[in-house]
């Protein structure tokens, strides 16, 4: 197809010219664009002029954050002749982010989506708010978010045709409870979705709630905390203050990791896809009174293979509970497998 919805452009119907958006090829998005920009009121010759002087251009280009659009309605002329006072006044034009941020305050970035039913639907894009020093300083909450990327998040890179490229951080699980922690540790106001157990072709996916957040200074931040995208394979153990180990590993036993119980012995397992990883971990976990723990390796047809080690002995279990639940608030752990080990304590 010449694009993902379209087969030809919807204007002139060719399909020689390159896709832009909206079903329109290039030359005719761009008489497109331009023909809006030029439905404002028409006053006579000079009238814009008076009314976009230096102070006039200030106020509402970088007080008020209006675009060039927007001014050039207000005044009756083009934003092209906007640009033009702009420069001769020596008014900096904004850049490309700061741009798209203001843009998306105002709810002017859009998109048409289309489900799975072929049903379409507008989606208007805004800024999501969060904790913006959230990963840039260390804290007990950090490390704890940090393990449940470490495992069930991803980071990865998205370039569009200009050339901009914008980090993008999502996590998913299939119990809404970890991704309303997550967001609530961050006072970030990013939409939980929800995504319906489907058959692929040779697996099934199952139902997932999940968010993702477009933003660099996150990005960047992940990268130096030792987050980098496609990360399962061969990522490597973080640097983590001694005293937040714990929070670590809990977000990394919350995520991926699992508590279950075999010929009545309770069992902890922490895996990853990385055979570097686990074996650092491994090597912390001694650090904090652990015994050393052979690696395994498992895998199956519909799943890929992960290292783990585990924990099997009642002294081992028991240490690994006060280990990262001592003194740790409800906001810090996933309830469901907290509730096994207190089940099975009492039962005892």
């Amino acid at each position: 197809m010449w694009s993902r919805n379209f087969s030809k452009c919807t204007k002139c119907g060719t399909t020689q010219i390159k896709h832009v958006a909206k079903g329109l090829c290039r030359k005719c998005y761009t008489l497109n664009t331009e023909a809006e920009h030029k439905k404002h009121q028409r006053h006579r010759r000079g009238v814009a002029d008076d009314f976009l002087t230096r102070e006039k251009l200030y106020e509402l280009y970088i007080k008020k954050g209006m675009s060039l659009t927007d001014i050039g309605r207000l005044a009756g002329c083009t934003r092209v002749n906007v640009h033009y006072k702009m420069k001769k006044f020596g008014i900096d034009a904004r850049s490309k982010t700061e741009a798209r941020t203001i843009a998306l305050d105002k709810g002017k970035i859009k998109t048409i989506r289309i489900d799975e039913f072929g049903n379409k639907k507008e989606v208007v894009f805004r800024k999501i708010r969060y904790n913006e020093n959230f990963f840039k300083e260390w804290s007990a909450e950090t490390a704890y978010v940090l393990g449940l990327i470490y495992t069930d998040g991803n980071l990865h890179l998205r370039k569009d045709k200009s050339g901009y490229e914008l980090g993008i951080l999502s996590f998913g699980q299939k119990d809404k409870e970890l991704v309303e922690k997550f967001l609530k540790l961050m006072d970030c106001d990013a939409t939980i979705r929800f995504r319906e157990r489907r058959e692929l072709e040779n697996t099934t996916a199952g139902e997932l709630f999940y968010f993702s957040i477009g933003n660099n200074d996150i990005a960047n931040d992940l990268k130096k905390l030792g987050v980098t995208p496609n990360k399962s394979l061969d990522m490597k153990f973080p640097t983590i203050p001694d005293q937040l180990i714990k929070h670590f590993v809990r977000g990394l036993f919350d995520g991926d990791g699992s508590v279950y119980i075999t010929s009545k012995h309770l069992r902890v397992k922490l895996l990853s896809g990385s055979r570097v990883f686990i074996e650092e971990l491994n090597q912390y976990m001694m650090k904090n009174g652990f015994p050393n723990r052979k690696i395994y390796y498992s895998h199956s047809k519909d799943n890929p293979g992960a290292f783990f080690i585990c924990y099997g002995s009642v002294s081992d279990v028991s240490l690994f509970y006060k280990f990262i639940y001592d003194k740790v608030s409800s906001t810090m752990y996933y309830s469901r497998k907290r509730e096994i080990f207190k089940q099975h304590f009492n039962n005892a």
